[in-house]
């Protein structure tokens, strides 16, 4: 198997020999450079996994409130990823941090009717 490099990727030498090329100067550059070091990090056994700063966390829910869910710092984003009753689907979803800064979410549960749910939630920070 041929092994990935920059010039494989990206000629950008034939690029900057035509005229676009010279117009285009600093966006080959910068496009060339964006690609070489994402082949490097690739090559170094670096996955998104590593870069990705984010907790999986698990929550008791009763569909349709409101509830706090324990958080690291403050998120940038909450996916409700599983809900771990057989039967059931995501409705509708929301989030907000309240006025001491806790987390709270509120998801609406569909296709059973159960009390209370056990809910996997994504949290992504920045």
């Amino acid at each position: 198997m041929t092994k990935l490099s920059i010039q494989r990727v990206f000629e950008t030498s034939k690029l900057l020999a035509t005229d676009s090329g010279k117009e285009l100067q600093e966006l080959i550059g910068y496009v060339a450079e964006f690609a070489e070091q994402t082949l490097r990090i690739l090559r170094n056994g670096v996955g998104v996994a590593d870069q990705l700063d984010a907790q999986l966390v698990n929550a008791i829910v009763v569909s349709g409130e409101e509830t706090e869910i324990s958080t690291n710092k403050v998120p940038i984003g909450i996916f409700p990823i599983r809900i771990q009753e057989e039967g059931t689907k995501n409705g509708e979803f929301g989030w907000y941090l309240n006025d001491q800064g806790r987390v709270i979410t509120n998801l609406v549960v569909t296709g059973t009717a159960l009390d209370q749910y056990t809910v996997t939630y994504l949290v992504i920070y920045s």
